[in-house]
């Protein structure tokens, strides 16, 4: 399939789930239609009596997710038990608690009917919600559940009574028409997944890893948060209460992760690619330990936790302004997938903090948003995985072209040293901003000892080990010198394991010589768009061969450059006699 037409897929997914979303939103209900919401709450004090809660200030509207430090009341009123009149089952939303009362009052009688606690907790319902089943609730005239010691007011906000239907505890919980918008939410975020694989495979970017590590993430995240899951596996409360917050702070990590790795070169600064980079990693690691069930963030776990994304977002946000004002064409498939998730994004911090109250539709509207930024993210995928092919089609058609001339050493099969000073302007502006001159050790011992033709030989098989890097270009400059232009990541890494090889090559391929052929390297790197020449790089990079040859050989040097000057031994390199003088002086030791 064409990038053309993957790109046209995306886009038709991505509309179609706005549409799809649109209407499922306006068609499905979040909640079952017989569920009944608790009238009233109360918060402390802790001294009152589970079944007989006197001197409690009872509220009777809605409450939100804020942080609570005693213990919670939720009150079923006589008018919540008649529209209830069928209900099974108490359900609410998953969070920590020491122990969790049924009270039934009758006329002036309050008497406590159950009593759970967290590890008694194992029917998990539809939505991120567990289920208890009900005393006898006939004559009674209020239901008051009582919850020591919980983490956050979640689990009074959402309290509910519902009525299971046939299929048991899959009925309760959110609505069957919420709980098909996830499974067509989480069926389209696999299509990304599929195609990620296929162009991993052509162009192995580390940041289609990094896409497919996010999307995944937030798949485990829909699936907890939505209750998807439990048609598959039922879960431990004790880890489910850890992975339903942690797979959503694992994808916005990764997603962020991505995003600085996603962007073209040059698109956001160094400090800023630092910044988010580190505040990423610090978001993960400081919000993971929030996570951990430690008394310490027993009061103030949900409201540190939703509050430790705003700086996160401010520096997400920023960067994408910063990459937008220098040009970028993937930035705008960050904004646009973004933007939705980032606003609804404030407002569940906004509930996670207690200062709005929760409403289900816009958790809904948030797994729908989820999905449209992980479409979105795809389309940005496919335009640069595009980008970068014909860009690599390019260079691979200019280096054929380049073949074709009489720019190749007849010996070993590379450029030579005409070719290096044609195109070097123009392999430059393609991204190869490292230069390194490579000289082989003692090669005159080669010669004396084993004759021009096993020299030869040797000087084969190092511009193979020299040609093992695809992007890498090597030189031929003369005699036992070489010149490697290198452009991408890990630059100085992938040199030194080069050099590296050709020891290890020489003896596997040429047993009967028993001398180790050693190499010494100079290698220097300048930022895209540093104004200099082939013979200021060239020159500078030989003086800092000149120093691993005096440091002892077999070893490379390398600095990276903002601005510099032509070293004063350029003139050197100039005078043939000054040259063979020198590579006279590093086979002296020897007598060669």
């Amino acid at each position: 399939m064409s990038i053309r037409l993957i790109f046209i897929l995306f886009s038709f997914l991505a509309a179609v789930t706005g549409g799809i979303g649109v209407v499922g939103l306006a068609l499905a209900h979040p909640l079952p239609v017989d569920s009944v919401k608790a009238s009233c709450f109360a918060f402390g004090p802790a001294d009152a009596g589970v079944a007989n809660p006197g001197g409690v200030e009872w509220v009777c509207e809605p409450v939100g997710h804020g942080s609570v430090t005693g213990p919670v009341r939720i009150l079923f009123d006589s008018g919540d038990l008649a529209a209830a009149a069928h209900a099974t089952h108490f359900v609410s939303h998953v969070a920590r608690f020491d122990t969790l009362s049924m009270a039934v009052r009758r006329g002036d009688t309050t008497k406590e009917v159950a009593r759970y606690t967290l590890d008694d907790i194992d029917m998990f319902v539809n939505g991120p919600n567990f289920a208890l089943p009900l005393p006898d609730l006939r004559g009674a005239d209020a239901l008051i559940v009582t919850v020591t010691k919980p983490w956050n007011r979640a689990i009074a906000s959402d309290a509910m009574l519902e009525q299971a239907q046939n299929d048991g505890a899959m009925s309760l919980g959110r609505g069957r028409g919420s709980m098909l918008l996830m499974a067509f939410l989480c069926g389209l975020m696999l299509v990304p997944l599929i195609y990620n694989l296929a162009f991993y495979r052509v162009l192995r970017k580390m940041f289609i890893i990094w896409h497919s590590a996010a999307v995944i993430s937030m798949l485990i995240y829909i699936k907890l948060a939505s209750g998807l899951g439990n048609y598959f596996v039922t879960p431990n409360i004790h880890v489910l209460l850890f992975l339903y917050p942690f797979s959503f702070l694992t994808a916005a990590f990764l997603g962020t992760q991505f995003t600085v790795r996603f962007l073209e070169p040059g698109m956001l600064g160094p400090g800023m690619r630092r910044a988010l980079v580190v505040t990423g990693w610090t978001t993960f690691a400081v919000l993971g330990t929030i996570l951990l069930p430690l008394p310490l963030f027993r009061t103030v776990s949900l409201s540190m936790f939703s509050a430790g994304f705003l700086p996160l977002t401010f520096v997400y946000v920023a960067a994408m302004i910063q990459a937008r004002r220098r040009g970028s064409r993937a930035v705008w498939f960050q904004i646009i997938g973004w933007t939705p998730l980032l606003l609804l994004g404030l407002e569940r911090i906004a509930k996670g903090v207690g200062l709005s109250e929760s409403q289900p539709w816009v958790g809904q509207l948030f797994f729908l948003t989820l999905a449209f930024e992980v479409l979105m993210t795809s389309l940005g995928v496919v335009d640069r995985f595009d980008i970068l092919r014909r860009d690599h089609d390019q260079a691979r058609s200019r280096l054929e072209m380049l073949s074709g001339l009489v720019d190749r050493d007849a010996l070993t099969g590379i450029f030579n040293r005409r070719a290096l000073e044609q195109k070097f302007a123009e392999l430059r502006a393609e991204g190869f901003t490292g230069l390194a001159v490579v000289d082989l050790d003692f090669f005159k011992q080669v010669n004396d000892r084993f004759g021009h033709s096993a020299g030869d030989r040797v000087l084969q098989e190092v511009a193979k080990v020299l040609s093992s890097d695809d992007e890498a270009l090597p030189f031929r400059m003369g005699g036992e010198e070489f010149v490697l232009l290198v452009r991408g990541n890990a630059m100085q890494e992938r040199c030194e394991r080069i050099r590296s090889a050709i020891p290890i090559r020489v003896a596997n391929q040429m047993p009967g010589i028993d001398l180790v052929v050693t190499a010494s390297m100079g290698l220097v790197d300048t930022p895209p768009g540093t104004r200099t020449s082939m013979r200021q790089l060239y020159a500078h990079a030989d003086r800092l061969l000149y120093e691993a040859k005096n440091s002892g050989r077999n070893r490379m040097i390398s600095e990276r450059m903002q601005f510099f000057s032509a070293p004063g031994r350029t003139a050197d390199r100039r005078n043939p006699q000054t040259s063979r003088g020198r590579r006279a002086e590093d086979n002296g030791p020897t007598g060669a």
